[in-house]
């Protein structure tokens, strides 16, 4: 919270995005705050949340682009709140009559305002309500209210659906259910997952250097110079690649599992054990002067 006893300058609260900002002049001022600036222009320009409360005159252009903070002031000066020019824009907004909920709430700021400023204008409102909230208009921006409405149809159709669907869940409520999984059941999937990963870390770091690719290149096969060895090793990686290839096809889809984002992070493999990803690296020497 901001709390100013005083005068502020332009931009007051420009992008505020949440907190309370009060500002009313000094308490031994003897004019009129309703008659007298308490702040300068463009006041609250882009504000998104957040409260304000102003006990004077704002400048111009006060609270322009404001969508979503809540702001009291007892006066402004020409184009405030974006849909004035020198004039009401009939175009693009309608003045409507506050409904009870829109008049309970502004009682409320207005009270809170006078607890806050100790606005005597707010105050004189407020001690003649009755005839004084008969003044009000709510000014209501078209293209805000369509969107309300049909945020609201939207609302309507959902629950709608809802109940329908609660009523015929509720018709099948005598008929036979699918048998649950059992907890062993649930889990298996889950043993058979991550015995597989306990066998492929069983892979020593000298046998996953020796994987090689179905069409090895000369670089590929550096430290296997013996063509029995890179013939073995060829061999060997195509039958461990059967071998995976028939555990995969022994699982169903529900033992297919998604792994976890944090155990694939630790697995190079996953992005490294493709014959496209290794037939392109290279090895590069380093000199260090």
């Amino acid at each position: 919270t901001v709390e100013l006893e005083g005068d502020a300058n332009d931009y007051v609260g420009k992008c505020l995005s949440g907190g309370t900002i009060i500002v009313y002049p000094p308490k031994k001022a003897v004019f009129k705050s309703e008659e007298n600036s308490i702040i300068g222009n463009v006041a609250l320009y882009g504000a998104t949340s957040g409260e304000c409360w102003f006990r004077g005159v704002a400048g111009e252009r006060f609270a322009v682009r404001n969508s979503g903070c809540t702001a009291v002031v007892e006066a402004v000066g020409d184009h405030a709140c974006d849909p004035f020019t020198s004039r009401i824009n009939d175009a693009t907004v309608d003045l409507d009559t506050p409904d009870e909920d829109d008049l309970v709430f502004i009682r409320d700021r207005i009270k809170k305002f006078v607890q806050l400023t100790g606005s005597e204008l707010g105050q004189r409102i407020l001690d003649d309500w009755q005839t004084e909230h008969a003044k009000i208009v709510k000014i209501f921006p078209k293209d805000y209210k369509r969107v309300l409405k049909e945020q609201e149809e939207e609302k309507k159709r959902l629950a709608e659906e809802k109940e329908a669907a609660d009523k015929e869940n509720g018709d099948m409520e005598g008929r036979p259910r699918e048998r649950a999984l059992s907890m062993d059941m649930q889990i298996a999937p889950t043993l058979i997952h991550k015995k597989k990963l306990a066998a492929k870390k069983k892979l020593s770091i000298s046998q996953r250097k020796r994987k090689l690719s179905r069409n090895p290149r000369p670089q590929d096969i550096a430290g296997f110079e013996d063509e029995e060895d890179v013939q073995e090793a060829i061999e060997d990686n195509e039958e461990e690649g059967a071998k995976s290839d028939n555990d995969e096809e022994l699982l169903s889809d529900d033992e297919k599992l998604y792994r976890a984002p944090e155990e694939r992070l630790k697995d190079w493999d996953e992005v490294y054990d493709f014959e496209s990803v290794r037939s392109n690296i290279r090895e590069q020497a380093a000199r260090f002067d």
